[in-house]
């Protein structure tokens, strides 16, 4: 998956986005138990209901994330006359953050994500959500072209061998949950799940630099596993630590910083390895007839097949050699997380 299509994979759930955000409003109960004699949000006017809503900062947010795409998109193409555009887009990101932020402190009744407390623990919490999720996503995307260029089996069985993440974050989770109810404790827990993503990317690193067998595939089951446990963790320890007048801001505050970091991992782990993959292609087939068809190496991780051996034996290892810098990368922003956390003091749940 490339930059564009992580841009298209993110528009195309905007439609689902509107329909569950029309069935919360209109569906969804109120859960908010006023104190008898308060009115209730149904007793007040719609005009007051209206001027409660926030449309100054979605607008102004929804323009930070529009100019947040377009600038990753613009920093990962190759075209010489892209600076002034990417400083312009740098410009205007800055400008819509800032008028964002302004609006959010001093303007909006309601806002819609809760400044002043990203500045207390939960701003803490979506750091370290963030951080996990760049480096995790940077290092997913590459798995299935890694098996397809790399090992060169099919499309579908390596989507298989992605199975083992997505079922590792389930059992995970399910793990974490039992754990926490009958414990009443999260942050050991969830600091043991970092070390061992952490340690579940270095083993990447080092054993899948000539290939991966089938023993060092099943290390994927960790890389969902471990994470699985501590986004439960990281989700307990955010809602006990946030006021419950405005709890559901901070709910959705901690899962824009997850969504941040998949946008931004994708966009990372895609221009790097593609940028790596490139230059080692560039010097390997310098002066080679098929230099001219390093596009479409890049662009179709199936078209190697079309080639002679002795081609595909120079883009296994190119793409190998630019490989083992996503593990890197995916562990250290890993790693960045982890005295974050420590920082963050862990709470009984009764």
């Amino acid at each position: 998956m490339g930059l564009t299509a992580a841009s298209r994979t993110f528009f195309g759930q905007v439609p689902f986005i509107i329909f569950c955000a029309l069935v919360g409003i209109y569906a969804l109960p109120d859960s908010r138990g006023g104190a008898e004699g308060e009115p209730s949000d149904e007793d007040l006017p719609s005009a007051s209901r209206l001027r409660d809503i926030d449309f100054a900062g979605i607008i102004t947010f929804s323009a930070t994330i529009l100019l947040f795409l377009l600038l990753l998109r613009e920093t990962g193409m190759k075209a010489e006359d892209q600076v002034l555009q990417i400083c312009a887009l740098s410009l205007g990101l800055l400008i819509s953050s800032l008028t964002f932020i302004t609006t959010e402190l001093f303007w909006a009744r309601k806002p819609i994500i809760p400044v002043p407390l990203l500045l207390k623990e939960l701003g803490l919490y979506c750091l370290v959500h963030l951080l996990l999720n760049s480096g995790r996503t940077a290092l997913v995307i590459n798995i299935i072209p890694y098996f397809i260029r790399v090992e060169g089996i099919s499309n579908f069985l390596s989507s298989v061998m992605y199975i083992q993440v997505a079922a590792g974050v389930s059992v995970g989770g399910v793990i974490a949950g039992v754990i926490i109810k009958r414990m009443g404790r999260y942050k050991t827990m969830a600091v043991l799940s970092l070390i061992v993503t952490i340690l579940s990317f270095l083993l990447i690193f080092i054993t899948w630099r000539d290939g991966c067998g089938s023993w060092e595939s099943s290390i994927l089951f960790l890389v969902g596993f471990a994470p699985g446990i501590l986004f439960s963790a990281l989700f307990i320890g955010m809602s006990q630590s946030s006021p419950e007048d405005c709890i559901s801001s901070c709910i959705g505050t901690f899962y824009l910083s997850q969504q941040l970091g998949v946008i931004s991992g994708s966009a990372c782990g895609s221009a790097l390895i593609q940028n790596l993959f490139m230059r080692n292609l560039s010097s390997q087939l310098e002066n080679n007839p098929h230099w001219k068809d390093i596009p479409n190496i890049l662009n179709d991780v199936e078209f190697s097949r079309t080639l002679p051996q002795a081609e595909q034996n120079i883009i296994r290892s190119s793409y190998l050699a630019s490989f083992q810098y996503i593990p890197l990368f995916a562990a250290v922003t890993t790693s960045a997380a982890l005295p974050i956390f420590l920082l963050l003091k862990g709470k009984k749940i009764e």
